[in-house]
């Protein structure tokens, strides 16, 4: 009997399954936070929006607090307009414009993430521009 030949992996197609599949769990992390936010909000009758900060804060608070020498260190103006941006963002929409274009096929995610990109912010615009800002 003939042997067969070991199973040769490719490795552009094991970097592809990795990145959907963060894709994927980027995605799912956003509808879970989403569904908290709107239970939440629905039982106390206010909205609520968690926010990148508070997640983060939630998770590990003192990774939060050496983010900001980091960033100052590699370029002093990152920090200001960009990443106080994000981290004052809904976590639900930074999930899922992260999570779209990585967990499906690169046109269909594009265009995915941009369209639940847009619906989210349309949404969630108005009680996100009341909120205080951190800084």
């Amino acid at each position: 009997m003939a042997q067969s030949a070991p199973l040769a992996y490719d490795d552009a197609a094991m970097i592809r399954f990795f990145l959907r599949f963060l894709g994927l769990l980027c995605l799912a992390l956003a509808f879970i936070l989403l569904v908290y936010d709107g239970t939440k909000s629905i039982a106390d009758q206010r909205i609520y929006i968690t926010t990148v900060t508070d997640g983060w804060v939630a998770v590990h608070e003192a990774s939060l607090t050496q983010l900001k020498p980091v960033v100052e260190r590699l370029a002093v103006w990152l920090w200001d307009p960009l990443m106080l941006k994000i981290l004052n963002a809904p976590s639900e929409l930074v999930l899922a414009i992260i999570g779209a274009p990585l967990g499906s096929p690169p046109l269909v995610g594009a265009l995915g993430g941009l369209g639940y990109g847009l619906a989210t912010a349309t949404a969630l615009g108005r009680a996100y521009a009341t909120r205080p800002e951190i800084t």
